[in-house]
């Protein structure tokens, strides 16, 4: 499905639950997507234009979707096991990508990542490991709202205190300098 140059917003739920939506570009002017838009619709590839400056709450909640236009990372299959690592270049985790994820049990995040929304993580996670020199914002209180905060949360070691200082990340206890060779960087 296209979405025409003239539209600005789309509205919330306006595709929810949408089963012949299979894949979607969205050209123009874009602005805003509204909470739940493309929630529960089967499509596994998107296309949105860097017109988009705000998406609210679940905006591909249950949708199956991984978007890689360099800013927007959305949910992985229910069944992904392990550790996953998302794609470098990615600059934004969407809310809800990483929720009941009952067997990833390590998320590794790119030194690209600068903001993670709402309810990402599950219960079940046993380690995140986040590149970024700066701590990546993470929405109000609910970042990573079901993880465990005694988990390892590694970082590079010059920026160990500045985590440990981050609103929201501070309320991790066991934040830790990444392994020299776990470094994305080392040979």
């Amino acid at each position: 499905m296209d979405i025409p140059i003239p539209v600005t917003v789309i509205k919330t739920r306006a595709f929810y639950n949408c089963r012949a939506l299979e894949e979607l570009t969205i050209w123009g002017i874009l602005e805003t997507i509204e909470s739940e838009a493309f929630g529960c619709c089967p499509f596994t590839s998107c296309n949105l234009p860097d017109s988009v400056t705000e998406m609210e709450f679940g905006v591909f909640d249950r949708a199956k979707i991984t978007v890689h236009n360099n800013r927007i990372f959305a949910h992985l299959e229910p069944d992904y096991k392990g550790t996953y690592t998302i794609p470098d270049g990615i600059t934004t985790i969407l809310s809800s990508a990483f929720s009941n994820q009952p067997y990833l049990t390590t998320l590794v995040i790119p030194d690209t990542v600068t903001l993670i929304d709402a309810h990402n993580g599950s219960k079940e996670l046993q380690r995140i490991e986040c590149h970024a020199l700066v701590p990546p914002e993470l929405f109000k209180w609910l970042g990573f709202q079901w993880v465990d905060k005694s988990i390892p949360v590694c970082v590079p070691a010059e920026s160990v205190e500045l985590y440990r200082n981050a609103y929201e990340w501070k309320k991790f206890t066991n934040i830790q300098s990444l392994p020299a060779m776990d470094k994305k960087d080392s040979l």
